[in-house]
């Protein structure tokens, strides 16, 4: 699978699914403003890809967490499963038109969602009351003036962008992995034991949202005086020869100079795995 990708590396990642029809340099065009605050997947599937793929690429290019996902038409079904299986965390998403919400259980943790449809399109009313059964937080927008067999991305790009930043929000991205020779169900269970109940304690008004035992994921969330948002994920990966790959990632908004924040936020992560690399080798003699 191809993974197109446009805007800064270390933005928050945003998933565009636009169904069949449109090109990569159409869809990518059109919300163009959106690279200045968000760094974009586009996936391009090939013969017999699917699901499986688009979680595989999405691990490796943003360590299996979305900031936003938008998706249409056909885009939108495959985005409403690719947050019901749950491998990758969709913090905000948006759909447009009728759906079809998968018949599967939801994951617990599905974001926050939002349902554009036309006006009058009954279709679309529909499937919105079937959506919110399954989905707890999901709003809606009605377009009064989008004409009929046309999307915002056709008609009204600007729009489409604007809208989509509006419900998305912005955010600051930081991570960093590093390889532990350890293999990897020995680590998570001395992390998730030791270290990251002390890291929690220490942490305090930070409280674990997520623990994921078969994906070896654990994410922390909470705020402050000086962080309006601050999400750390840890994600171990087997490595080459037995080893680990561990994965840091950090999603935040931070209140004043944002350029001090990020380096006191790189040179935490640098030392927090210089001290989880140092353990496990103090641990494996």
């Amino acid at each position: 699978m191809e993974l197109i990708t446009t805007g800064k590396d270390a933005a928050p990642a945003v998933l565009l699914l636009p169904g069949d029809g449109r090109t990569p340099e159409d869809v990518l065009g059109a919300l163009k403003p959106m690279s200045k605050k968000y760094r974009l997947l586009l996936p391009v599937f090939g013969p017999g890809e699917g699901m499986e793929a688009l979680e595989e690429a999405l691990q490796r290019q943003c360590a299996g967490r979305l900031w936003g996902a938008y998706g249409l038409g056909s885009g939108a079904d495959m985005l409403l499963e690719l947050i019901a299986r749950g491998r990758v965390r969709v913090r905000s998403w948006v759909t447009e038109g009728p759906v079809s919400p998968p018949e599967d259980p939801v994951a617990r943790d599905h974001g926050k969602g939002w349902s554009w449809i036309r006006a009058k399109d009954k279709a679309a009313a529909q499937s919105l009351a079937a959506l919110r059964e399954k989905y707890a937080d999901v709003n809606s927008l009605t377009m009064k003036k989008l004409p009929k067999k046309k999307s915002t991305l056709e008609h009204c790009p600007k729009f489409a962008s604007g809208r989509m930043e509006k419900s998305f929000g912005t955010a600051v991205s930081v991570s960093r992995s590093t390889v532990i020779d350890m293999p990897v169900d020995e680590l998570w269970a001395k992390l998730r034991d030791r270290h990251l109940r002390s890291e929690i304690a220490r942490l305090r008004s930070r409280l674990p949202v997520e623990m994921d035992d078969g994906e070896h994921r654990l994410i922390l969330e909470g705020a402050g005086d000086s962080m309006e948002l601050w999400s750390h994920m840890i994600r171990l990966e087997p490595g080459e020869e037995g080893a680990t790959v561990c994965t840091d990632q950090i999603l935040m908004r931070p209140v004043g100079k944002k350029g001090l924040t990020v380096s006191a936020v790189k040179l935490y992560l640098l030392c927090a795995q210089l001290s989880r690399a140092l353990e496990a080798r103090l641990d494996r003699r």
